[in-house]
């Protein structure tokens, strides 16, 4: 279904410098390892999606995001091409490989391209902003990781997880808490004074789970289609007997319930010009993904799945 936000989104204009800089770099790498794929990647504008929900950010900030982006959809694919057992016990040395290198900064994989195509984002990363945000990455990378297993887990075991469940771990391995995370740096809104940060954190809760729902009604044809419960209006029909209009009016109440709490405390964060302006980056976050997501790109409404490894 159509969503449309009271705010415009708008395209970063370094989109088409940045693009062949990332298709290049992931065939380097390994990810896109056959002209079928790379021609469906490069279809699909997986590139732009950095472009939409950061629209003011410059070229290298860009590239950087990039990159972890090209990863995620990439991980996304090839763990939908596996069974479910296979997937479970792929995330899971991932999260180990990964993890592992943010911690001690050893290398202890040589030959799986998206572990070696991490390692070389998290040094660029590194060395741009330093070991501290780094760090700072490291605990919203472990949090996205066990999201990934838990839903990876869910899967290979067959168990259609509890409504309020499914929700808190969605806003993590939906990786918007890693968009999120990459907003602050840019805005350089990671100084916020201890009140402020409150309001920060509220925002930031809402408009995660807007990009999250609106991904979830996007989706779920997709989805339903596949077999896959991990989305909210599914989960809704066979834990509470919806029919599939029910089940998408319910989700999409609570969707416009979390659009007004967005906005309920705007006279206060006018009060801060760094809160102003982080609340402007969040709209980008949420209107750009909502319209990546709706653009010439078939991802979600896709036959095969969406899928570019198929």
């Amino acid at each position: 279904m159509s969503i449309i936000y009271p705010f415009p989104s708008q395209v970063n204009p370094l989109v088409n410098t940045v693009d062949p800089i990332i298709l290049t770099w992931a065939k380097q790498k390994g990810l896109l390892p056959s002209a079928q794929i790379e021609v469906a990647f490069d279809q699909s504008k997986i590139n732009w999606f950095g472009a939409y929900i950061y629209p003011n950010a410059d070229r290298e900030w860009l590239t950087l995001v990039s990159k972890l982006f090209c990863i995620l959809f990439l991980i996304d694919d090839i763990m939908d091409s596996m069974n479910h057992k296979e997937a479970l016990k792929w995330a899971k040395n991932f999260e180990s490989k990964t993890s592992s290198f943010l911690k001690s900064g050893e290398e202890h994989e040589k030959n799986i391209s998206f572990i070696l195509a991490f390692y070389d984002f998290a040094r660029s990363l590194e060395e741009k902003c330093g070991s501290d945000v780094l760090n700072s990455f490291s605990e919203v990378w472990s949090e996205f990781c066990h999201a990934l297993i838990w839903e990876s887990s869910n899967k290979a075991k067959g168990i259609i997880p509890d409504i309020n469940e499914y929700n808190s771990h969605r806003l993590y391995f939906s990786g918007v808490y890693i968009a999120i995370f990459f907003l602050k740096y840019m805005l350089s809104n990671k100084d916020l004074p201890t009140f402020y940060m409150l309001e920060a954190k509220n925002l930031s809760f809402h408009a995660a789970n807007l990009i999250c729902l609106a991904n979830d009604l996007c989706s779920y044809p997709k989805e339903l289609n596949s077999g896959d419960f991990h989305n909210h209006v599914i989960i809704a029909m066979k834990i509470f007997n919806f029919t599939e209009g029910q089940a998408v009016e319910w989700v999409k109440k609570i969707h416009d319930n979390h659009l007004k709490d967005f906005f309920v405390d705007f006279p206060a964060i006018k009060a801060n010009p760094l809160l102003t302006q982080f609340f402007q980056g969040l709209k980008e976050i949420v209107v750009g993904s909502n319209a990546w997501s709706n653009m010439e790109t078939d991802r979600y409404l896709a036959g095969s799945n969406g899928s570019i490894i198929s």
